[in-house]
């Protein structure tokens, strides 16, 4: 079923790597600890799907971010 513009999964990828860029712009949470606490098992898969989305990994994006404070 496509329920608000996108199958189950795509609707959890998206929730997922938005709550990344949270985690890796308002934390100093290790990568790693991210990965796991979102779900993804694989840490390779996870960079894939985030530089795909980004067209930058991980940790080029929390240097480009810098930690800042939550809004």
């Amino acid at each position: 079923t496509e329920t608000y513009g996108g199958s189950p999964l795509s609707l959890l990828r998206e929730f997922r790597l938005k709550r990344a860029e949270e985690l890796l712009t308002y934390t100093d949470m290790p990568i790693k600890s991210i990965t796991g606490r979102l779900g993804y098992r694989s840490r390779s898969h996870f960079w894939k799907l985030f530089k795909d989305a980004h067209g930058v990994d991980p940790e080029q994006y929390r240097q480009q971010a810098g930690t800042r404070t939550p809004p």
